[in-house]
């Protein structure tokens, strides 16, 4: 039998395929945020999946985006009239790593990477969370959230309302474009939650004022969200997830506004947690 594990973030899906006790793992390098990605799109992408991995007897997917009914409806018309498969359970991506993480202990966990979330579960199984509302609503210390905030300062530079930062030299060239004007056209991208987010790759090799002020800004907001969940949930153990956490510069920023005695541990591979989770599910099915 055959099981499939889904991770699906704003820049990347990550799939673990569990078969005869063997685990293949894939990555498509393209976003599948359910705020930001058409129909069309969603299932384009599935079927590039599909043609890896092939029929499968249960899944369970974890998904950026996933909160509202309308957007899981969406998310399983595509996933069924791909895979075909009614064995299918679908979550979002905060409570799939919180459920990878728990243990029966209290426990937090936070996400940052194209967006960002927090998710507690205190010692009667009640659930806390803070933030992960879309990219229009917060969203603060993420990937797209940062280099927009970069962005928003460079336009108000070609405005004459704020000095140069050395950040703005890299802008431009990253982004193709010869005008500043012509980064307006990132708006109208399918993909655009990607390619804003992106630019993240370049904040950490130009050490500026402007960019350790918006880290600061936005670690500052994080920070505050996981210590409200801490608290709230009775908990002293915090699981980091996403790819903002893989930068050490980011990371120790941000464990300044943690409370003390915070245990923090990184967490990956959701994928491969949900694959045996799907087989422990449907297996018997």
């Amino acid at each position: 039998m055959k099981f499939l594990g889904v991770d699906g973030g704003g820049t990347h899906l990550r799939a673990t395929l569990l078969e005869n006790h063997t685990e293949k793992k894939f990555l498509i390098k393209e976003g599948v945020n359910l705020t930001s990605k058409p129909k069309e799109q969603i299932k384009n992408v599935f079927s590039q999946l599909f043609k890896l991995t092939g029929p499968v007897n249960g899944m369970i997917l974890s998904f950026s985006g996933a909160e509202t009914q309308e957007r899981r409806f969406i998310l399983k018309s595509v996933v069924e009239e791909v895979y075909r498969c009614e064995n299918l359970e679908i979550l979002t991506d905060i409570k799939a790593t919180l459920l990878t993480c728990y243990n029966g202990e209290p426990t937090v966990v936070v996400i940052a990477g194209t967006g960002s979330v927090v998710l507690g579960i205190d010692a009667k199984g009640n659930t806390k969370r803070s933030g992960g509302w879309g990219h229009l609503f917060d969203d603060e210390g993420s990937a797209f959230w940062i280099s927009l905030r970069i962005l928003q300062e460079f336009f108000k530079y070609n405005d004459n309302l704020r000095d140069y930062d050395p950040i703005f030299s890299r802008i431009l060239n990253f982004y193709e474009v010869q005008r500043f004007e012509d980064l307006t056209n990132l708006q109208s991208r399918s993909d655009f939650k990607e390619h804003i987010s992106a630019f993240t790759r370049e904040i950490f090799n130009t050490p500026s004022p402007l960019v350790s002020s918006i880290i600061e800004e936005g670690v500052s907001i994080l920070g505050k969200r996981c210590t409200l969940v801490l608290k709230t949930v009775g908990s002293n153990r915090l699981f980091v997830h996403g790819g903002m956490f893989n930068v050490p510069q980011y990371l120790e920023q941000f464990k300044k506004h943690l409370p003390e005695n915070i245990e923090i541990n990184k967490v990956e591979n959701i994928d491969t947690a949900m694959a045996y989770r799907a087989k422990k599910q449907f297996e018997q099915q």
